[in-house]
């Protein structure tokens, strides 16, 4: 038997959101062989999701134009001749992707864009020392994080910091809510969050937005190519040649309140704490690439077939055609800050990869005399595959049962099924190395109760009806 992958994550606090599956390495060709390039910063989480990758290529002169692979001197087809290129490249240097990615594009010289106006030097007005004072900004909505507010006490000037509330604000805490969609700001009571003071020297105008940023809305929303030109001028860029190569995407309007009543409704409905084994299931499947998740109440991975009180382990089945789907380092850690958000603070969450038994089928079969003896061969491998697969096999084709039984009655009509099939003379099968006597079940459970089966290499003999002598 495949024991199950010794790597088990416990959940605790400290995590980002989504982990990597595989390192991703860069370099450069050099002429002679390929150097390692910085990856300075990397936004697609090892390419499996659009973003900016920032990385430093070295200066020409350490690079040298080539060409490789198919990449000639000569084109064939359109007869012309090629330049060398400078060449890049990107390997998996760690780990493995369990489905691996499909690149709809890669541009270069490319930034990401906002839609929306920058505002400078704005007076709010004067702070007045009272408790829960009010300042509105002129434009909405605003894009929090640009919002720079300064307040000159008659001491100095202050910047301070804004929060998107005051309930974790202190006394002495110079915070400053802000609603976005109002572009309103409220300071503290004293209690949660300090009072603003007045300023005699500049009595209405002491606080002052300094900068921010507003916009949004569909009407952000423009199609790919509607971007043709720069408003203003940035050194070493050609205005007119500037587009945006997608479309834009994520402005929305103002929430409605029948929106809002919408959204209210399907939030009470949803999952916000892990407590049930569903709720870990459910929780699990949303986290990324997982195809399924079983919840097993009281297991903990280091303590095998015994009940420990508050543990819970999710066992989690990556969206894979491999025959036995493995979880990636990453995609364990990533399916763990995810429930580390939802569960209860006495359970103690493990995420672990499948226990996988092989199952090996070995067969005669009688192929009709129509039939073509090497089709229905692979039709029968192809059939046992999907059968016996943890993701789509089983008797409903959604994936094999954990500690699912495999039944030989079962397996020969998966058989006989197969178009061209006459008869199945002879079946035996070979579970976890040993073979078991012909029309006996086997226990799956009964290795480890919540082990999956895979489909290793069948042995398949195909014999033509007339030369086995059926009439």
């Amino acid at each position: 038997m495949q024991t199950r992958d010794s790597r088990a994550d416990r959940c605790g606090p400290g995590d980002t959101r989504t982990f990597a599956s595989a390192q991703i390495i860069w370099e450069a060709w050099s002429g002679k062989d390929w150097q390692r390039l910085d990856s300075l910063s990397d936004g697609t989480v090892a390419m499996s999701r659009s973003g900016h990758w920032l990385i430093r290529v070295p200066r020409s002169a350490v690079l040298q134009r080539d060409y490789l692979g198919i990449y000639r001197a000569s084109d064939s087809e359109a007869g012309e001749l090629r330049a060398p290129l400078f060449w890049l490249r990107a390997r998996v240097a760690d780990g493995r992707f369990e489905r691996a990615p499909q690149l709809r594009a890669i541009r270069l010289n490319t930034v990401p864009a906002v839609q929306a106006r920058t505002v400078r030097e704005e007076i709010l007005g004067g702070a007045d020392g009272r408790r829960n004072q009010r300042f509105q900004l002129a434009n909405k909505p605003v894009l929090p994080e640009s919002l720079v507010v300064t307040i000159d006490d008659g001491i100095g000037e202050r910047r301070w910091t804004i929060v998107a509330d005051l309930l974790a604000s202190g006394p002495t805490d110079e915070h400053l809510a802000l609603n976005p969609t109002t572009g309103e700001l409220a300071a503290g009571d004293g209690r949660n969050g300090a009072i603003p003071v007045a300023n005699i020297h500049a009595p209405d105008s002491n606080v002052i937005a300094r900068e921010y940023r507003y916009g949004g809305g569909r009407t952000g929303n423009v199609p790919a190519g509607a971007i043709r030109n720069l408003v203003g001028t940035i050194p070493g860029i050609d205005a007119g040649k500037t587009h945006n190569l997608f479309a834009a995407f994520g402005g929305s309007d103002e929430e409605s309140l029948d929106e809002a009543k919408k959204r209210a409704r399907g939030q009470l409905r949803a999952r916000d704490r892990a407590v049930t084994a569903e709720d870990f299931e459910v929780l699990a499947l949303s986290a990324g690439n997982v195809g399924r998740a079983k919840a097993l109440p009281l297991a903990h991975p280091g303590f095998p077939g015994a009940r420990v009180p508050g543990a819970v382990t999710v066992i989690v089945v990556p969206d894979s055609d491999d025959p036995a789907p493995t979880p990636s380092d990453g995609l364990l850690r990533t399916v763990c800050a995810t429930l580390d958000t939802y569960r209860l603070l006495t359970t103690e969450v493990h995420v672990v990869a499948p226990r996988y038994v092989p199952v090996q089928v070995r067969t005669q079969v009688i192929a009709r005399d129509d039939a073509d003896p090497d089709r229905v061969k692979d039709a029968v491998e192809a059939a046992l595959a999907a059968y016996l697969h943890p993701l789509v096999g089983g008797d409903d084709g959604s994936g094999w049962p954990f500690g699912g039984t495999v039944r030989y009655s079962k397996v020969l009509h998966r058989v006989f099924a197969v178009d061209g099939v006459d008869s199945v003379p002879d079946l035996s099968l070979v579970v976890d190395g040993e073979e078991h006597e012909p029309c006996r079940d086997i226990s799956i459970a009964a290795i480890a109760a919540d082990a999956l089966v895979y489909s290793t290499d069948h042995q398949i003999e195909v014999v033509p009806a007339a030369e086995a002598g059926e009439p």
